[in-house]
């Protein structure tokens, strides 16, 4: 089989702690980027980091990988009271029908 075939576009560097996630945008132009509890935005092209995020307020995205974003923040309701964190999330965008599936800390699925 073949392999992808990919060139380097850009190098984002605003990161201090590990990477967790990493979304696209439906376009392709951005990206959103977790690291430890933090929630950055890219320009693809050039590498820069976005800070006026009213900039990208309505941008459509393709991926939501992110626990530590705007668009998942139902998922953080402890529905057992057990205090186990988020480690992973994703989701399927239908017609008619949302799903988002959130990971725990300790083993626990929801899905909502």
């Amino acid at each position: 089989s073949k392999g992808l075939n990919v060139s380097h576009i850009s190098t984002l560097n605003q990161h201090y702690s590990p990477i967790t996630a990493i979304d696209f945008s439906e376009d392709s132009q951005f990206v959103k980027v977790n690291c430890s509890h933090n929630l950055h935005f890219f320009n693809v092209e050039d590498g820069n980091h976005i800070e006026d995020v009213s900039s990208i307020k309505d941008v459509k995205w393709k991926t939501h990988h992110c626990s530590r974003s705007w668009d998942m923040q139902g998922i953080w309701y402890d529905s057992t009271g057990d205090g186990a964190a988020v480690n992973c999330v994703d989701s399927w965008i239908g017609v008619g029908k949302n799903i988002v599936v959130a990971g725990f800390s300790n083993g626990r699925l929801e899905l909502n």
